[in-house]
């Protein structure tokens, strides 16, 4: 069973009741609690009250294993020390920027969830680009540009054209708001005239030397050479 506090608006008194119900009938009763860090003070409560009715409960009556995940920004605050008592034992997961190469096996996986059984796969070197970029949120970002893909792609192969625009750049370094519209701009306009510079330049009213330029600034990947 798996729940996101993220989701979780109001009415902890309600989604407890319902987790406590929903608990004996699970088969096997496991649980998962997602971003338990982003509960209010209430629901924070709700969820160790919760914990504790488990710890003492009849083996039918509670789950034989729950997870807990927290996000980084929780590290030191009032949820780690609430919610670790309840804890034997805890992991500490990387993050994706440096396990990179859990792609290969994260990317088919993720999207298979947004697929419906359609037959869709990611290019090598998609793939590969997947893996330059830095993924300051993770997974879920990670799952969230392959969510959109799919909406793209039907059926297929993704390529990289397919990903989103700040998908195709590779720069180490935080672009500021004007740039990262611009980049967003020459990658659309690149798309658009299949990879032609010169076109995307004349379309973007810029000279051919100024997006040369901008694609080696911004690390733009073109469809097209």
């Amino acid at each position: 069973m798996l729940v996101d506090c993220a989701a979780v608006a109001d009415g902890y008194e309600e989604w407890a009741d319902d987790l406590a119900d929903d608990v004996p009938r699970g088969e096997p009763p496991v649980v998962i609690v997602r971003r338990a860090d982003t509960l209010s003070g209430d629901g924070l409560q709700r969820l160790t009250t919760l914990l504790t009715g488990w710890q003492g409960a009849p083996p039918d009556q509670a789950p034989a294993w729950v997870v807990v995940t927290l996000g980084d920004e929780s590290a030191g605050s009032d949820v780690q020390g609430c919610l670790m008592p309840f804890f034997a034992h805890t992991v500490e997961v990387p993050p994706l920027r440096h396990r990179l190469d859990d792609l290969q096996r994260l990317v088919p996986h993720l999207l298979a969830r947004h697929t419906a059984n359609r037959p869709l796969t990611v290019s090598d070197a998609c793939l590969r680009q997947l893996m330059r970029l830095p993924w300051a949120g993770n997974v879920r970002q990670l799952d969230q540009v392959l969510a959109d893909a799919a909406r793209r792609r039907r059926s297929g192969t993704i390529e990289v054209a397919d990903l989103p625009a700040e998908c195709r750049t590779f720069t180490r370094r935080q672009l500021t708001k004007l740039e990262a519209i611009e980049r967003d701009a020459i990658v659309r306009s690149l798309a658009a005239n299949r990879g032609n510079k010169e076109h995307a330049a004349a379309d973007l009213g810029m000279s051919r030397a100024t997006i040369y330029r901008k694609i080696r600034a911004f690390g733009i990947v073109p469809d097209h050479s």
